[in-house]
């Protein structure tokens, strides 16, 4: 209503003699407010379009963000499921860990006990190797003092003959 009372209102100016087409104020405020309507109408779209690609935008790193949420929940399901899995694993593992603990200190035990063995060993082989060189040398010493005797006794029993030949009596 406004607008009807302001062109009420306006003096019509004269017809331009340059122009030669008349264009009255009603018109120019139509063509006018046309032009400021079809403006602000594509305004409004350009605006609206722009909010719909950013909220569409949006809405697709949503739905990625969504997705790639759904995948770590199910690899982290997966990773549960086997920690379950491998946890009876685990513990065996972690028992035979203890064993081979034991193991190995009785196997350090029984490479001391070997050592202390091999010294004992070669204790008793020094030994034994003494043993035979002081045999050697007793045994060679027996059979010189059977040798001796038996020698001592064959030049009695000689000379008892003898004097037995030449008739000596008493001579034991």
């Amino acid at each position: 209503m406004r607008i009807v009372a302001l062109v009420a209102q306006t003096p019509e100016p004269a017809p331009s003699a340059q122009a030669g087409v008349y264009l009255s104020p009603e018109l120019l405020i139509v063509g006018g407010g046309g032009a400021l309507l079809t403006a602000g109408f594509a305004l409004i779209k350009w605006f609206v379009s722009r909010e719909f690609n950013r909220f569409v935008s949006k809405d697709n790193d949503l739905e990625g963000r969504l997705k790639v949420v759904e995948s770590v929940q199910a690899e982290g399901r997966l990773v549960a499921g086997n920690v379950e899995r491998m946890t009876p694993r685990i513990e065996a593992l972690e028992s035979q860990r203890a064993d081979i603990s034991l193991l190995q200190q009785r196997f350090e035990a029984m490479t001391i006990a070997f050592q202390d063995m091999q010294r004992n060993f070669q204790g008793y082989q020094t030994e034994h190797m003494n043993l035979r060189a002081e045999l050697n040398r007793e045994y060679v010493a027996r059979e010189d003092w059977i040798r001796t005797v038996s020698k001592l006794e064959s030049i009695l029993e000689a000379v008892h003959r003898r004097l037995d030949k030449h008739g000596v009596p008493n001579h034991d």
